[in-house]
């Protein structure tokens, strides 16, 4: 018995999981750096050092949303594809 390589099932619970990581990211960037801020922001009542991760971590953050959000949904799927026939290539 052969099935689909991808059922509509499979695809709505990778792209749950996709959107559950992202959230998951999301929310500790904003947990992380919130304690930050208000750690710099009480040492030396303005933004001094706080900024440099906020800036870094959400450059991560922008880049996974737009990965998430933006990126194509079947890229992953045509280079399982192409990888797929170059290893059956091989074989024979």
């Amino acid at each position: 018995m052969h099935s689909e390589p991808h059922t509509l099932q499979q695809q709505a619970e990778e792209r749950a999981d996709a959107l559950l990581d992202f959230y998951q990211h999301l929310g500790s960037y904003l947990l992380v750096n919130s304690g930050l801020v208000l750690l710099d922001l009480w040492q030396g009542g303005g933004l001094n050092w706080a900024f440099w991760p906020l800036l870094g971590w959400g450059i991560g953050i922008a880049a996974h949303a737009l990965r998430t959000f933006v990126g194509t949904p079947g890229w992953r799927a045509r280079l399982v594809a192409r990888e797929l026939q170059r290893l059956q290539a091989r074989r024979h």
